[in-house]
């Protein structure tokens, strides 16, 4: 009977846990392009990037 519960409740959370991972990597991944576009520029330029990429996504 504790196999048929622990069975069911894991068959339940193992698509929510994949879910979340592949969030996870997708944030990182954004996270990671962001840094690196940023990082590629002038110091003078990184404020209106950042300002840029601020408007472009809540004009979503």
């Amino acid at each position: 009977m504790r196999s048929a519960i622990k069975s069911d409740f894991q068959s339940f959370e193992r698509p929510r846990q994949k879910n979340v991972i592949l969030r996870a990597i997708q944030k990182f991944w954004e996270f990671s392009n962001f840094y690196g576009e940023y990082n590629s520029l002038a110091p003078s330029q990184r404020r209106k990037f950042v300002l840029d990429k601020n408007n472009s996504v809540s004009d979503r």
